[in-house]
């Protein structure tokens, strides 16, 4: 499962959520973005620089838990 579309505002939605967090110590993170989804975000200008993108769950996992290149 996941998101099918993401418009402008449920970005800047999502950007808020990871500062709030961010002042908090906690570092989010995005996992399972679509190819299609992706692109259609950049084509669309909307910016989500500075959020942390992994092709997985368990690549955000890993990293965040710093077990990356361990396994």
């Amino acid at each position: 499962t996941g998101v099918e579309a993401l418009d402008a505002e449920a970005a800047a939605a999502i950007r808020r959520t990871s500062a709030a967090l961010g002042l908090q110590g906690i570092a989010a993170r995005v996992a399972g973005v679509r190819a299609e989804l992706a692109r259609a975000l950049v084509l669309a200008g909307v910016d989500l620089g500075g959020l942390s993108f992994h092709a997985s769950l368990a690549d955000a996992l890993a990293l965040g838990t710093g077990l990356k290149g361990q396994g």
